[in-house]
């Protein structure tokens, strides 16, 4: 019963336990309506983000008559950064080129700024996939469809890669600096970098086991080598869930697939400290995800058990 049952719907209802969605409707029609809406554009916002190389921490819906109030939290990848100094730098060069066509004319150096100017509008008008605001625009006239353009919808984003809330004391600095010193056998490894970061965020931060299984799913579906990542995995799990600077119990994931490429899929547990699926006391938040890979699918759950 503990794996089998999602272990947030078995606590619905006891000690502030609510869903991440709620709506006010008028009947039992419109309740249908909007739980099949809700299940489309979450499913829409996870591929959307996806694309863009974004981990989704949590998604939460609101919606009423006239709204549609939409809070996305969200972790911004390696590979998103070089998405984005990609564009930036294919942008740089096309204004260049444009530049010196345009100062080999007569008379050209007077209007120098307004030649800029122009280049600038013309590339805004041409290209609209270098605009600085695509992300926010693609993302609204999507989801108008969902809703056929009868809500004022209001998307709030937040980025947890800044903010103070992760930030260290003095005393847990010092345990931090230990641990990582500990890992320094896998420090040349190309997710070395980010699983400490996502780890640091899932150990410190509430309602992040999304979060953790989407980056499990992301390196699943990219490496080979699956048992050397696990190894490093369930020791940087044992070192930090012990640390001074943990804020949780216990974590539990469980991987389901074909493990370097076997023949047969298999399962494999990574439980440290303690998760108690059974009691309804404990604070514990499930996800799940899915991994597509050469090797096949790789089905991942994780369980979070908070102080």
């Amino acid at each position: 019963m503990g794996q089998k049952i999602n272990a947030n719907i078995f606590r619905l209802g006891y000690k502030n336990n609510e869903w991440d969605s709620k709506y006010i409707e008028n009947n039992s029609e419109e309740l249908s309506l909007y739980l099949y809406q809700d299940f489309e554009i979450k499913n829409y916002i996870n591929r959307f983000f996806k694309q863009h190389k974004l981990l989704i921490n949590s998604c939460k819906v609101q919606r009423s008559e006239e709204t549609l109030n939409i809070y996305i939290s969200y972790y911004i990848t390696l590979k998103s950064l070089n998405l984005i100094h990609n564009i930036n730098s294919i942008q740089n060069i096309i204004v260049k080129k444009n530049k010196i066509k345009n100062n080999q004319k007569k008379n050209i150096s007077k209007k120098r700024l307004w030649t800029i100017y122009l280049l600038k509008k013309k590339l805004y008008e041409k290209n609209s996939f270098f605009r600085t605001n695509i992300f926010a625009d693609k993302l609204l006239e999507s989801l108008t469809l969902f809703t056929n353009k009868t809500l004022n919808i209001n998307i709030i984003l937040q980025n947890i890669n800044k903010g103070l809330s992760l930030r260290f004391k003095d005393f847990q600095l010092k345990s931090f600096g230990k641990t990582i010193i500990k890992l320094r056998k896998y420090s040349k490894t190309l997710f070395f970098r980010e699983c400490i970061n996502i780890l640091s965020i899932a150990i410190r931060k509430k309602n992040s086991s999304k979060l953790l299984a989407e980056f499990l799913a992301f390196q699943f579906s990219v490496m080979k080598r699956h048992n050397f990542f696990l190894n490093f995995f369930k020791r940087a799990l044992i070192l930090m869930v012990n640390s001074k600077f943990s804020g949780i119990n216990g974590i539990k994931v469980l991987i389901r697939g074909r493990l370097n490429g076997k023949p047969r899929s298999s399962s494999k547990i990574l439980q440290v400290g303690k998760v108690s699926l059974q009691t309804l006391d404990a604070k514990i938040k499930h996800s799940q995800s899915v991994a597509f890979s050469p090797y096949g699918t790789f089905g991942i759950k994780v369980w979070i058990c908070e102080k």
